[in-house]
């Protein structure tokens, strides 16, 4: 059978160019509401002690600290998708060994862990956890150390459900380092409501 005596049927009738099948699109399942942004910073404990691979980075060795991402949702909850996360060292030469970094998200503040102690994942902290976004190795921008996912290729589409408003994080070491002292890192997260 040829292709020109192949007649289609929409409901009975044949369908032509004066009677074509009808096509519904649908209505997009979300929508951007908003765009978010917030960072947080945290200084170095004063010391050069070597990170090893997927080690907390922290304030303290003795207490550790959360990074409090306030305002990065809607203040009465919802879902926001993390679309970019860029991490910016105030050092002025990459350390051996640096690599990507983590940053573990929760719905509220987690159990801190302290600086250059393994990551873990407390029983009491499981349903606060929404997973993690990782940041691609920093790059030497002369006097100060930066790393995006946009601009260095590394896209990120996390959704997650913030309660409050405010995620909250602990920032982990992929690779094995010896940091600065002292050295103020700042985490910067980008986000659409949906």
């Amino acid at each position: 059978m040829g292709l020109a005596s192949v007649k289609l049927q929409q409901d009975g009738v044949l369908v032509s160019g004066s009677n074509p099948v009808p096509v519904a699109i649908a209505a997009p399942t979300s929508t951007i509401t908003a765009g978010y942004s917030s960072s947080a910073f945290k200084t170095r404990p004063n010391d050069t002690n070597a990170y090893a691979a997927l080690d907390v980075v922290s304030e303290s060795a003795s207490a550790g600290t959360v990074w409090t991402f306030a305002s990065i949702g809607p203040s009465g909850g919802g879902n926001i998708i993390i679309d970019n996360i860029s991490i910016r060292f105030d050092v002025s030469a990459i350390p051996s060994g640096l690599a990507a970094f983590r940053l573990h998200l929760y719905s509220t503040s987690p159990t801190a862990i302290n600086d250059n102690a393994a990551f873990d994942l407390p029983s009491g902290d499981r349903a606060k956890y929404l997973g993690y976004v990782e940041t691609p190795t920093p790059l030497d921008l002369g006097a100060t150390l930066w790393a995006s996912t946009e601009e260095q290729g590394f896209p990120v589409r996390k959704q997650v459900t913030v309660a409050s408003g405010s995620l909250y994080g602990i920032l982990q070491t992929v690779g094995a380092y010896t940091p600065t002292a002292e050295a103020v890192y700042t985490v910067k997260l980008h986000a659409v409501g949906v």
